[in-house]
């Protein structure tokens, strides 16, 4: 963030404001592409995390830590699967316990839950895998049998590349002009096409975004919020 843009930024935040913002690291390393190493916030409220004494762990280096941040977090909302996915537990509540993090229904899809405990299964090659000795205890179980279980196995993929820290657009949306051009972009106004060819496909570029926008989306925890917030 350049001296000019930190002083047009500052104009809207309160004096305290910007001094978090200079030891936060709002801004990015060279002036250009974003940090994207993990970074520890501390001595902040611990609304994201099950204790209170656990520092909050923010995926992109930055703020987003202030009030007027927090209203572009929803823009960030598609990060909320994060949470679930990669490093965490498959299974029932009653068999994972207080095993945590949970994966989401999507991760667990072809993860089997269920483990046979017993004697029994050696002949029955198709029921696999054993339990752990600790879920198989003899007093409760036909050992001579086999036994199907509810298991709460660990799943260990890497969470998607966006659960690290998202670069988000820093103007509005592109549209076009003229005949239909890739679906992924709308149909620009009446206005803005008034002097493009009506027999090409023209793709208009949106216009840069003025203000407070959210520049990065990343986690703190395991809530998706806004980072980076830049003035033009």
């Amino acid at each position: 963030m350049t001296p000019r843009t930190f002083n047009l930024f500052c104009r809207h935040l309160p004096a305290i404001a910007c001094v978090v913002v200079v030891i936060a690291g709002c801004g990015t390393a060279d002036g250009g592409q974003p940090i994207t190493e993990s970074n520890s916030v501390k001595d902040v409220a611990a609304t994201d995390v099950v204790t209170k004494d656990a520092p909050l762990v923010a995926s992109c280096m930055g703020t987003a830590l202030l009030d007027q941040f927090a209203a572009f977090d929803y823009e960030c909302a598609f990060l909320a699967v994060c949470a679930g996915a990669g490093k965490c537990y498959c299974g029932k509540p009653s068999a994972c316990g207080t095993k945590s993090p949970l994966c989401n229904a999507d991760v667990c899809t072809g993860v089997g839950t269920t483990c046979y405990c017993g004697d029994g299964c050696k002949s029955q090659p198709t029921k696999v895998p054993v339990c752990p000795s600790a879920i198989c205890d003899p007093s409760k179980l036909d050992m001579k049998a086999c036994n199907p279980m509810d298991y709460c196995p660990f799943v260990g993929k890497e969470p998607p590349a966006t659960c690290g820290c998202t670069t988000m657009a820093d103007h509005e949306p592109d549209c076009w002009c003229g005949t239909p051009c890739d679906a992924k972009y709308p149909r620009c106004s009446d206005t803005v096409c008034t002097t493009k060819d009506p027999a090409k496909c023209i793709v208009v570029p949106g216009k840069p975004l003025q203000g407070f926008h959210c520049a990065t989306c990343g986690l703190l925890g395991n809530a998706p919020k806004c980072f980076f917030i830049q003035s033009h």
